[in-house]
């Protein structure tokens, strides 16, 4: 009986631990958000709504042209990345670059909050392509 136990015991720790994911969010100081590429997190403090449900989420990275650190460009280049707010249930998408321009936009703004693109890593190198995946880091504010 007692090996029975232990034998309960032992799967229910190993399923647990086979459930868990392993969160890939960093809730920042001053409203940040960092967030890895295909996944979501929730913000430290949403404005004055503490109470609202939110997920922001990094979708994709529709484009990444940034001059190479080590390489001579012409112009400076620009990452594009799309991203998802779910407030209380209600999702919109939205795409945020590193350079603002007639076409691209490094923030905007959602149910009252203004939504920034602070940075999106690695940046990319001529010497030394990363294997690291893409990291944004978005700055919230109500």
């Amino acid at each position: 009986m007692k090996i029975y136990g232990h034998l309960v015991f032992s799967l229910l720790i190993i399923f647990s631990a086979v459930g868990c994911k392993k969160d890939e969010t960093k809730a920042l100081e001053n409203g940040q958000i960092e967030l890895t590429l295909n996944n979501c997190g929730t913000p430290k403090n949403y404005g004055n709504n503490s109470s609202a449900s939110v997920t922001v989420c990094f979708i994709k990275l529709v484009s990444e042209s940034r001059c190479p650190t080590g390489a001579e460009c012409i112009w400076e280049g620009y990452a594009e990345c799309e991203f998802s707010i779910n407030v209380d249930g209600e999702n919109k998408s939205f795409r945020l670059a590193t350079l603002k321009n007639l076409l691209l936009n490094t923030d905007t703004t959602i149910n009252g909050s203004k939504i920034s693109l602070v940075s999106v890593l690695p940046y990319p190198d001529i010497t030394k392509p990363s294997s690291e995946p893409y990291t944004a880091i978005l700055k919230i504010e109500h």
